[in-house]
């Protein structure tokens, strides 16, 4: 069962607080390309050559679908190179290639395998797999646009009936 909105906000007492400028790393959706974004991110780590974690060098991680799943990973620990493997592991079943895949999402909704995405989301978020949202101690935000695009479609059919 999906849990409700208002049952995943941290609740404001136990948000840190910053001082001086907030570190975000914003990260896009896009589907199979996240792995794209998760090989950047690895590199960038590489260069730096620091072994520290990135939620200890940032204060947010935010992101929209894949980007969501990185943020996540990020923001409990998991390295870029981690999420990489994972998105390389899962990334074949949960974004096969299907035509007709945008109308299928706006017709009858997600176009991924839910068994599937469940566990490269549980790989990619390892032994934090099932740590509530509220104990994740770096900001996380998460955008799920499928919401979104059911409302749409409900509003769609409402005007056509």
């Amino acid at each position: 069962m999906h849990k409700r909105p208002s049952e995943l906000r941290v609740p404001i007492s136990t948000a840190p607080i910053i001082r001086g400028p907030l570190r975000v790393l914003s990260l896009t959706g896009g589907g199979y390309r996240g792995l794209f974004t998760a090989s950047v991110l690895a590199q960038i780590v590489r260069r730096l050559k620091t072994t520290a974690p990135l939620h200890q060098a940032l204060d947010v991680f935010a992101g929209t679908s894949i980007g969501g799943l990185i943020a996540c990973g990020l923001a409990v620990g998991r390295s870029p190179t981690d999420l990489v493997d994972a998105i390389e592991r899962h990334g074949p079943a949960v974004f096969p290639r299907k035509r007709g895949a945008n109308i299928q999402r706006l017709a009858i909704g997600p176009i991924y395998d839910s068994e599937a995405l469940g566990h490269a989301i549980d790989d990619c978020l390892g032994e934090h797999a099932k740590t509530p949202i509220c104990e994740v101690k770096a900001g996380l935000a998460v955008c799920a646009i499928w919401i979104a695009s059911l409302v749409a479609v409900e509003i769609l059919r409402e005007s056509y009936e």
